[in-house]
């Protein structure tokens, strides 16, 4: 006979405005199983991960069981059962102590005192059973590995989990990102450790191939629905990249890649490596808009990066308009190579200045007359880009971060095309903003191409990339697998290359 479920959840959806995106999500979890949830992007998987957690409330008519007895979502602090999350970010502070991330939330104290010499000690313990020969005093900074990281993040979920419960249910969101298969096979290794003593763990990824051999159970949603829901091992590879791209896989109906070749290409690149990178090589070409494809943490965002000179990077050789060039953000911006990265709030904006300041920043020293700023002059030219964007509200005197992101991400790239760049990288162009304003950046993007420059975007957005590139890589586990062009482009195509 069977026991119950350690955790059974069901008719679980959540509506946003007049959206529903998840549609009566099951899942059911007996202790030691170790139960995978697959789908691409936007398919899900992060609306069940914020309702577990409680970020979001459900829509009404959920049902929640713990060990067979009803339950609500968050489940209660100290009841029989709970939830730990590792997720992608890992969630560790910089700058302070092992030991101190250890305690946040939680010190040990004696009386109204911080016990600093248990909370070491208990640390020391806990990274000895996880394998990390870190002292507990050693602050997290660029000398803890990523491997290192992922396990101290581990150890710290399962004991908050431990100490409040005792048991209950390891969600990891997308933890092996970062990794390289030996630190992944450590990772794996820990878990199934944790699964042994009865934990169940929910493990999310896109890397179909660590699950065979690793997970039992296998949930797959698309558009917010559950289309496969049983044994992993019931399904091959393919069959299981169809349920994921909504369509079988069928090399005999895939059409061969067609290859830009309009001219000499702009720019060279071969061979080049970064802590990612295998050693990539490819050709672009002037007016290009060329596409770099991947999964979260496969790579593609170091090329944009390396070429920038803003990740370390070794080359055999890159030329750009047949002169060699050295990635230097110094080189590159002397070159009129432009760089836009996703993360807006703490590298492609001063979020706390004004979009005025933000927008004119690469050209202030136009501004200056006679040592002094024509601050009527900046504000002119911001508002006229700000219009050619059309950022809103039209007032650039405002914070940047008062706006929309849709509308940062119009202002700061308004920042670049004043320059007319030459060669244009973009990291997300489009994360987090709305479909007026995606069109919107869309145009501008095609209106620099044509008007000579050569357009090189990283994303993980199969569709987007689809709609908007020429020629799109496919960069998997450091290395470029596949070349999309011409009558083969579709965001169908690109998903499957995701997976191989």
């Amino acid at each position: 006979m069977t026991s119950s479920p350690l955790l059974h959840v069901s008719e679980l959806s959540k509506t946003f405005g007049t959206t529903k995106v998840l549609h009566q999500f099951e899942l059911s979890l007996q202790p030691g199983e170790i139960h995978a949830i697959l789908g691409h992007n936007g398919s899900g998987k992060s609306t069940v991960i914020k309702l577990l957690s409680g970020y979001h409330s459900a829509d009404p008519g959920a049902r929640v069981e713990v060990n067979g007895e009803p339950a609500t979502l968050p489940l209660p602090p100290h009841g029989p059962v709970g939830i730990a999350f590792m997720h992608q970010d890992l969630g560790l502070l910089e700058g302070i102590s092992i030991a101190e991330n250890f305690a946040v939330g939680a010190f040990p104290t004696r009386g109204p005192v911080i016990n600093w010499r248990r909370l070491s000690s208990d640390t020391a313990q806990e990274l000895e059973t996880y394998g990390v020969n870190i002292r507990p005093s050693r602050p997290i900074d660029g000398t803890v590995s990523p491997g290192q990281r992922a396990l101290i993040a581990l150890a710290r979920a399962v004991r908050t989990m431990k100490s409040q419960y005792g048991t209950g249910v390891l969600v990891l969101d997308e933890p092996t990102v970062y990794l390289t298969d030996r630190d992944t096979a450590l990772l794996h290794a820990k878990v199934r450790e944790l699964a042994a003593e009865g934990i169940a763990v929910v493990y999310i990824t896109h890397r179909l191939k660590e699950l065979y051999g690793f997970a039992e159970k296998l949930t797959v949603l698309r558009d917010g629905r559950i289309i496969f829901n049983g044994s992993l091992d019931s399904l091959d590879r393919d069959e299981l990249v169809a349920l994921i791209a909504g369509s079988p896989v069928n090399a005999a109906e895939t059409p061969e890649p067609v290859r830009q070749t309009a001219g000499s290409p702009i720019l060279t690149v071969r061979n080049l490596r970064t802590e990612r990178l295998n050693g990539v090589s490819f050709d672009a070409f002037k007016g290009e808009i060329l596409g770099l494809a991947g999964l979260v943490g496969m790579g593609q965002d170091d090329i944009v990066e390396a070429l920038f000179g803003s990740v370390r990077s070794e080359y055999d050789e890159i030329f750009f308009d047949k002169v060699p060039y050295s990635p230097e953000i110094s080189a590159a911006v002397q070159s009129r190579f432009a760089f836009l990265p996703a993360d807006r709030p703490r590298r492609s904006g001063a979020i706390d200045f004004s979009v005025s300041d933000n927008i004119t920043l690469p050209v202030l020293k136009d501004f200056v007359k006679r040592g002094r700023l024509d601050l009527a002059g900046e504000r002119r030219r911001s508002e006229r880009w700000a219009e050619e964007l059309g950022v809103i509200p039209r007032d650039t005197g405002v914070p940047l971060r008062t706006l929309s992101g849709g509308n940062q991400q119009k202002a700061l790239l308004a920042k670049w095309l004043q320059l007319a760049p030459r060669l244009l990288l973009l990291i997300e162009p489009v994360q987090g903003v709305d479909v007026g304003a995606k069109r919107t950046i869309f145009d501008r993007i095609r209106t620099a191409a044509r008007d000579g420059a050569t357009v090189i975007v990283a994303s993980t957005e199969h569709e987007d990339l689809a709609d908007l590139c020429d020629r799109v890589l496919v960069v998997r586990d450091g290395d470029v697998v596949d070349e999309i062009a011409g009558s083969a482009l579709d965001g169908e195509r690109i998903l499957r290359a995701f997976h191989g």
